[in-house]
């Protein structure tokens, strides 16, 4: 809803996850997420993972980030012009 101030949050066991399935394969150029620190303290990731597969059993583990007290918009795969000057992120779209 482009408003930063209506979220997602959980306060069950960890790891908590965010899962996104798509009905037929899709080419993702990057990811964003939004954070602050100063804010959610606590509710505020160190560390996102993402995760690649064919099924909810096969998922394999192809990018890793950490954060340390971020704030703002963060870039977790690599935007298309990173990608093509193999700019911070590095590597292509994921596939």
């Amino acid at each position: 809803d482009d408003d930063v101030n209506t979220y997602w949050q959980s306060d069950g066991p960890q790891p908590h996850l965010v899962n996104i399935q798509f009905h037929r394969k899709m080419v993702i150029h990057h990811i964003r997420v939004y954070t602050d620190f100063k804010l959610d303290e606590s509710y505020t990731p160190a560390k996102i993972s993402i995760r690649s597969g064919t099924t909810f059993h096969d998922l394999q583990e192809i990018h890793v980030q950490e954060l340390h007290e971020p704030s703002g918009w963060h870039t977790i795969l690599p935007t298309i012009e990173q990608a093509a000057g193999g700019g911070e992120g590095g590597g292509g779209p994921l596939r």
